[in-house]
């Protein structure tokens, strides 16, 4: 259970027959593994020369480990928000993109943005994967902490045996622990 990756699957876990695999495949063989989930740096600008400050952050994004491309920044009509993508180096479901995800959000772009008056995020659907998968591990213990709580607390009630109601606790963890190491196995192909 301990292995157990809360990501999503991406086109690259459909069948080599299906046409959404062949296009994922095609796409990393034109213009790498990072195409197929490109991150997206959003900025607000307090005005438009703030918008200057733009090819600096660019280029320092571009210094980042496993980061392959930054493209130009498209302003909005009203000049208030710019965005910019990025490519990664490694494909969606990558380890290594949480790590330049983190790195990008903890050190870069507060570096980047520290003078001027930029206010960058990172989204996109490799960046919302991590923040989904990272809030469902911290919800996790709380959902099987409730299961177990809820079924002791009926198990008392119903046998007043304390003992009884412990030990159904413990074997409910157990079974929850195998369940999601199971789970685990045979999705990483175990």
């Amino acid at each position: 259970m301990t292995q157990l990756d809360l990501g999503f699957p991406d086109a690259g876990n459909n069948r080599a027959d299906t046409t959404t695999r062949q296009a994922y495949d095609l796409m990393t063989r034109a213009f790498g593994a990072g195409a197929n989930g490109p991150l997206l740096l959003v900025a607000r600008l307090e005005d438009r020369p703030a918008a200057s400050a733009l090819p600096a952050v660019a280029e320092r994004v571009r210094s980042v480990p496993g980061v392959a491309a930054v493209g130009d920044a498209r302003l909005n009509a009203a000049g208030t928000t710019a965005v910019l993508a990025v490519t990664p180096t490694t494909s969606p479901p990558d380890p290594r993109n949480d790590e330049m995800v983190s790195r990008l959000r903890d050190d870069v772009l507060p570096a980047a943005t520290r003078a001027g008056a930029l206010d960058v995020l990172v989204g996109g659907t490799t960046a919302a994967t991590r923040d989904q998968s990272a809030y469902l591990a911290g919800k996790l213990p709380v959902f099987i902490g409730g299961v177990v709580g809820l079924s002791f607390l009926l198990l008392l009630a119903a046998f007043r045996a304390p003992l009884v109601a412990m030990k159904a606790a413990a074997m409910n963890l157990l079974s929850i622990g195998a369940a999601y190491g199971v789970i685990s196995l045979v999705a990483d192909g175990g």
